[in-house]
């Protein structure tokens, strides 16, 4: 990332001079790949599966009908891929909770050819047994959920399948043991997610879904026992609605509601009163060819919830930046390099109190991770003179940070001494308006440039003979004679610093007739091998 920050003078005076940019600035790394073989990779979740305290990720990939999990270490180190089921067919989705009430994380699935949705019972230690199935029913199941849905304190299931149509909730009686479907809607036509929270604010689990083929986003309130009203329609202007998500986006206390759309590229959020009453579709993008997932965590750490995306046709994952109001940035892309991105998640992987990305990619079979972390980088001001004098060794500083080179750059002067350091010596020219720069690269790779514009200027008080040459006359009526020692080159500069005419001398006696110049000051500059000196020169 690269700031850029030129500012232009207009007081003819000496000043030291402070640029600034913003505070901090937010590093991904390159791709981490945690594996290359979940064939055409299609879901990722994480929690902590081993009880260990650090947090462990799970993959679903449909190419090979797996769900598996992969340990941390708790620095973002991660292990192989350790199976869970390779019984799920068609796996679509996966997700994390304690099904059967022991205090370890248990694993579920959705998977679309065998209609299946199944819970894995954990032994705490990341062993699991064999696929407990809740519901053979769900036709083209995409997506599963858990959470609570009828306050009883257990942990129920939700699902979307999409050859027919529906969302639907199974009730879990605390041990693992779920009733039969219970369906909430059979009107969400190829539903493609499902997610649940509390929508309008009455203290019990609402139930979101998005369905793809027509292009909606709806939600559906529960009474708190788990029964449910009729479908409400957030939007359904999300064409191709493939996942939906919900935060306080605007920071109202209100959850608020998020999609990504396919077809029409798009990651877009609606607002929310409060009660459940939403406002119409707010784009934060229409750059994500073909959007099939969507996200929301604070990843700059400054309490507002940022949004994040991973679409299908361009690779890629990305964030948008909310500045708390609702109104987010431009894209700032994490990875291009996700070959069929298809979702994207976000927790802290490495313990260090930021939020890491997740990707899973089906073209290319692969989950990554890629490591958040505040750039190093303070660059943010430039001390020194913009209004040096020329030939005058001027020096230029910028804050210092432990690891980062500073890479100077200069037009019209040169750097003397310090290039690679955060203080510089610059010798200026006689060029008029110069600027100086400074790259500055910290130890993560991430790069913030400043620049300051140079007027340089020729002063009149300190311009004196050093006995090197005579002007005569001086002042002059247009006609001067310059005595100087040979092979010498002669310049007239004007006030403005331009020189006007500029002649090779090879004798000691030199003629330059500036009768066509106007009248006013003028400065004769005569450099040699080992010596330049300037006078000023009066024409009237």
């Amino acid at each position: 990332m690269r700031t850029i920050i030129q500012l232009s003078m207009v007081a003819i005076v000496f000043l030291v001079f402070t640029t600034k940019t913003q505070a901090q600035s937010i590093y991904f790394s390159s791709q981490k790949i945690i594996s290359v073989t979940a064939v055409e990779a299609n879901s990722i979740y994480a929690s902590d599966i081993n009880g260990d305290g650090n947090i462990n990720i799970l993959s679903a990939s449909r190419g090979d009908d797996r769900v598996d999990w992969y340990l941390n270490d708790g620095l973002g180190n991660i292990g192989s891929k350790q199976s869970i089921s390779s019984n799920a067919n068609d796996a679509r989705s996966v997700c994390a909770a304690d099904i059967d009430g022991d205090g370890n994380i248990d694993v579920l699935s959705a998977s679309f050819n065998d209609d299946k949705i199944a819970w894995y019972l954990n032994d705490g230690t990341g062993v699991f047994e064999d696929e407990k199935i809740i519901s053979s029913n769900a036709n083209g199941a995409n997506s599963v959920y858990a959470i609570d849905i009828d306050g009883d304190g257990n942990i129920d299931v939700l699902s979307a399948s999409s050859n027919d149509d529906k969302i639907a909730w199974y009730l879990n009686d605390g041990a693992g043991n779920f009733g039969a479907e219970q369906i909430i809607s059979s009107n969400a036509d190829k539903a493609a997610c499902v997610y649940a929270t509390d929508i309008d604010g009455d203290g019990d689990i609402d139930v979101l879904s998005a369905s793809a083929k027509d292009d909606k986003i709806a939600w559906y309130e529960n009474d708190g026992s788990g029964n449910f009203g009729a479908e409400q329609i957030i939007s359904s202007n999300a064409d191709g609605a493939y996942s939906v998500y919900a935060t306080d986006i605007d920071g109202d206390g209100d959850i608020d509601v998020l999609s990504a759309s396919a077809k029409d590229k798009k990651i877009a959020w609606y607002e929310n009163d409060g009660d459940g009453n939403f406002g119409v579709e707010q784009i934060v993008s229409s750059n994500a060819d073909g959007a099939y997932s969507v996200y929301a965590a604070d990843i700059d750490n400054d309490g507002n919830m940022d949004i994040l995306s991973a679409s299908f046709f361009d690779d890629k994952i990305a964030w948008y930046l909310n500045d708390g109001a609702g109104n987010f940035g431009e894209e700032q892309i994490i990875s291009s390099n996700a070959d069929g991105a298809y979702f994207v998640y976000a927790i802290d992987i490495d313990n260090d109190g930021d939020m890491d990305v997740l990707s899973a990619s089906l073209n290319d079979n692969k989950i990554a991770w890629y490591e958040n972390s505040e750039c190093a980088v303070n660059i943010s001001e430039i001390n020194g003179n913009p209004y040096p004098e020329a030939y005058e060794t001027a020096t230029y500083v910028v804050p210092n940070t432990a690891g980062s080179t500073y890479n100077w750059i200069t037009q019209g002067g040169a750097v003397i001494s310090g290039n690679g350091t955060n203080t510089v010596d610059v010798m200026w020219n006689v060029s008029g308006t110069g600027n100086i720069c400074v790259i500055e690269t910290d130890v993560n790779d991430c790069t913030t440039e400043v620049c300051l514009q140079i007027d340089i200027v020729l002063s009149v008080n300190k311009l004196q003979s050093n006995g090197k040459f005579n002007i005569s006359p001086n002042p002059s009526k247009g006609i001067i004679k310059i005595q100087s020692i040979t092979n010498a080159s002669i310049e007239i500069i004007n006030i403005a610093g331009k020189t006007i005419k500029k002649i090779n001398s090879k004798t000691n006696n030199t003629k330059i007739d500036l009768g066509q110049e106007p009248k006013g000051i003028y400065f004769v500059k005569v450099a040699t091998a080992n010596n330049i000196t300037i006078q000023k020169l009066i024409l009237e």
